[in-house]
């Protein structure tokens, strides 16, 4: 199969600066309304678990298990798939499945947390092969000078999108757990739409004629990984403090739940409720990060301004152990927001101006797959150290665990002087 590449055309704004292009719209369009709907699906998905599980804490935490399983078991050749086939066809059928997953899941009649594990993994599953995909053709679309703008741009959406955790709190609240995941999947499909309407590169750059070359091919993202100094260290960093936010994927709702849980009433008085004001208030500090991002990018090198996330959003995430009431909560994980977007932005931007195209998707899966490895055991460990630990002093742990890990930018200068 002959590679064939589509290119934009950029046409020049007023002040000079090239516009993105059509397929780069559709493409934020489909991720828009994606992101949206999934926001509204993530708070149904994990207050029914609290619910089936009456807020046992290791339930919850096979339930964020089930969500990175995907990863830890395939995530290395979901790279090989995404640099071998058409990344368009790819998007297009993992929305689609999505779709119809989720417009199943309220009609099944007896739902417990064994049935609802087994839809979770495959979610997910589509969920790392469009994600992978996505950023993998980003590069061939927008111009080098441009891509910290499109990053930016995409975050974001998906900050953007966080505010929508409200909106499925209060659709749990005013109906029931039913409805988000009838709204989730008619995102779904309109998001796979706009992607078949977009113009995305057919690489085809990896050919073999057996998998027992496979194991090879894996080899050779990692290889690439491993002789970039900031490819190398920022994975390190990857590996170490997602373990604390796996710790918060399982800490967070249960300390919506019960420690910001007195004297409410009103939509408060819910739990859900809470939890999605939380992840709003993130939401909104995300988006300050992302239109920041850019112009701080300009004054410091790209390595310090990602070492300066992971270190700021440690110590917003600590502050959480002196938080008794929702609204301080809220302003904490504002700032915690703000400095993730940023480590975020940097950290893949960089990530795809040092990776050639023929090899990009391989290294992102291998990132994927150190991130989602490292969240899964955090996850797991954070629904074993509830049982034992307060809410307080996990936060405490948790922040201190990702401000230690910002060492590895700090003290490497290929790392924190990458520009």
């Amino acid at each position: 199969m002959g590679e064939q590449v589509d290119t934009l055309e950029h046409s020049s704004t007023s002040n000079g600066t090239r516009e993105l292009g059509r397929d780069f719209k559709l493409y934020i369009t489909a991720q828009a309304v994606s992101v949206v709907g999934d926001r509204v699906a993530i708070i149904a998905l994990t207050f029914l678990v609290i619910k089936l599980s009456h807020s046992f804490a290791p339930a919850l935490a096979v339930y964020f298990v089930c969500r990175l399983l995907p990863t830890l078991i395939g995530g290395l050749l979901v790279g090989v798939f995404v640099d071998r086939y058409n990344r368009k066809h790819l998007m297009v059928a993992c929305d689609v499945g999505r779709a119809v997953l989720l417009a199943a899941v309220p009609s099944l009649g007896a739902l417990t947390l064994w049935t609802l594990y087994p839809i979770v993994v495959v979610l997910y599953s589509f969920t790392i092969v469009f994600d992978t995909a996505a950023r993998a053709a980003l590069p061939d679309v927008v111009p080098e000078e441009r891509m910290i703008d499109a990053n930016a741009i995409i975050q974001g959406i998906e900050n953007g999108g966080d505010l929508a955790y409200v909106v499925g709190g209060a659709l749990i609240y005013l109906f029931s757990l039913r409805a988000p995941f009838y709204v989730d999947a008619a995102t779904f499909l309109v998001s796979a739409l706009c992607v078949f309407g977009m113009r995305v590169p057919s690489v085809g750059t990896v050919r073999f004629r057996s998998w027992r070359e496979v194991p090879e091919l894996v080899r050779g993202g990692f290889a690439h990984l491993w002789r970039n100094p900031f490819l190398k260290w920022s994975t390190i960093v990857l590996g170490v403090a997602p373990v604390a936010g796996g710790v918060a994927f399982v800490l967070t709702p249960l300390f919506a739940q019960h420690a910001l849980s007195h004297g409410h009433t009103g939509p408060l008085a819910s739990g859900a409720f809470r939890y999605s004001l939380l992840q709003s208030g993130e939401a909104v500090g995300a988006l300050l990060g992302t239109l920041l991002a850019g112009r701080l990018a300009n004054r410091m090198p790209r390595g310090m301004l990602f070492g300066l996330g992971v270190t700021g959003m440690g110590l917003a995430d600590g502050s959480l152990g002196f938080v008794t009431n929702v609204y301080p909560a809220m302003a904490a994980l504002l700032v915690a927001g703000f400095f993730n977007s940023l480590f975020i932005i940097c950290g893949v931007t960089l990530v795809q101006s040092l990776t050639p195209t023929q090899v990009r998707g391989r290294v992102l899966a291998a990132r994927y797959t150190v991130v989602n490895t490292a969240l899964a055991l955090g996850a797991a460990l954070g629904g074993v150290l509830l049982l034992v630990f307060s809410y307080r002093s996990l936060w405490f742990v948790e922040g201190a665990v990702i401000v230690l890990s910002s060492l590895f930018v700090w003290l490497i200068p290929q790392v924190r002087g990458q520009p």
